[in-house]
């Protein structure tokens, strides 16, 4: 019979203690926290859009993230999908529209609390909706793409011109001027609601804007990588490139309180200071982008983007390059010196 060694039991019955200890209960109180939480770490957003001070914003997996009041207070949702939500827009009569990677629309006629699902048929890949001034709903997409509905969803009709290249972004200004922009330094505008596009060839070919603001049928800007932001005073037939502080790619623009922004990676928040871009101060510290920027209702900026992302930032009450004043109450909290009222940090 082999003979056992004091040594060898001692191990054993040590391993069996391991053993037992890694059988434990495991103790998930704090993954139990996050999951009741309206933002989470492993959220990224996409879009947000406002009626008034009704926010909604959209990321991947189907969550949405709606809040009454100008972002002071925020309600989770998920939709029965796991697609990424791409875009999200706002109708004239307070109608919300999303639009999926898997080329659904999702419309919630009661600010943001219900949705349905809306095929759009489409073999082409989405990348931006938005709703006119007559309440229809467009969508860019890929192969030079855009969708159109005329009753929220309901149907759609395609309208291609025929060219091997993304459709980025779409604005409509007033009831008859639109622009779209696109891949190969493509600007498509329309004065007539929709009904006609023309190429307007004034961008560089080799630039891909992502996004596109006008303030008037003249006076515009369009943004993409590189840090690349340009300026035409002539409807797109010529533009200037404005410097700007940055290398990171920039996903888009917005207009609040008579100053134009500019949100991309690496946490990037500009302002255009009348002669220059430079960074909104107290824009919060984060190594994912930022890419969805609307008006909160409130005086304040809403802005969102990777890692979970959500907040308000609050506007300066005058033109001083930046610098928010003293006394500045957004979302009924008193403004910090960072200025960033974080969504996470607010909430219950």
């Amino acid at each position: 019979m082999r003979n056992t060694s004091m040594g060898t039991v001692v191990w054993s019955c040590l391993a069996v203690l391991l053993l037992a200890g890694c059988a434990a209960p495991l103790d998930l109180t704090g993954v139990q926290r996050e999951s009741e939480q309206p933002l989470r770490r492993f959220d990224q957003f996409k879009a947000a859009a406002a009626q008034d001070e009704r926010v909604v914003v959209v990321g991947d997996y189907g969550t949405v993230i709606v809040s009454p009041d100008g972002g002071n207070t925020l309600m989770r949702q998920q939709l029965p999908t796991r697609a990424s939500l791409l875009d999200v827009t706002v109708c004239p009569d307070g109608r919300f529209a999303a639009i999926d990677a898997r080329r659904n629309a999702w419309v919630s006629e009661d600010g943001g609390e219900n949705w349905q699902e809306r095929p759009t048929g489409t073999q082409e890949s989405p990348m931006a909706i938005a709703c006119d001034p007559q309440g229809r709903l467009w969508v860019t997409a890929s192969y030079s793409t855009l969708l159109l509905s005329e009753d929220l969803g309901a149907s759609w009709d395609e309208i291609s011109q025929d060219e091997d290249m993304q459709l980025s972004a779409i604005q409509f200004l007033d009831a008859s001027t639109a622009f779209v922009v696109g891949e190969f330094g493509t600007l498509l505008a329309s004065r007539d609601a929709g009904e006609n596009w023309e190429r307007i060839e004034g961008l560089p070919e080799d630039f891909y804007p992502l996004t596109v603001y006008f303030e008037s049928p003249e006076h515009g800007w369009v943004a993409g990588l590189n840090g690349t932001v340009l300026h035409t005073q002539d409807g797109g037939a010529t533009w200037e490139r404005q410097e700007t502080p940055t290398a990171a790619p920039l996903y888009r623009l917005t207009r609040h309180a008579g100053v134009t922004f500019v949100a991309g990676d690496n946490g990037t928040l500009l302002r255009f200071d009348g002669d220059r871009w430079s960074p909104v101060p107290g824009t919060p510290q984060v190594l994912s982008y930022l890419i969805a920027t609307v008006a909160n209702g409130r005086g304040g900026l809403l802005v969102a983007g990777g890692q979970g992302t959500l907040g308000v930032m609050p506007m300066p009450t005058g033109h001083d390059r930046g610098v928010a004043r003293d006394g500045v109450t957004v979302a009924a909290t008193q403004v910090a010196d960072t200025g960033w009222i974080d969504g996470r940090r607010k909430q219950p």
